[in-house]
């Protein structure tokens, strides 16, 4: 159960979060609360597959951040 200030990519298209405005009052959060937590639950292979294809995967990250300081690293280097 999220606010619906955040933006919709939080729920990496996978369909588990329920958007409610914050001015739904505290019966409306407290009852979708309750159903969440009474809700199926996604695999975690769903979850993790999902989390890769938006790119948020620790793994592909560190990459991405090896290949930045590498062309930083060399970038510096044919300045000298």
């Amino acid at each position: 159960v999220s606010a619906d200030t955040y933006s919709p990519e939080v729920d990496f298209g996978i369909g588990l979060i329920r958007w409610l405005s914050l001015d739904s009052g505290a019966a409306v959060w407290t009852e979708a609360v309750e159903q969440a937590v009474n809700k199926g639950r996604a695999s975690k292979s769903e979850v993790e597959a999902a989390i890769q294809s938006k790119g948020f995967d620790s793994r592909v990250f560190a990459r991405k951040m090896c290949k930045l300081y590498e062309q930083d690293y060399r970038n510096r280097g044919s300045r000298k």
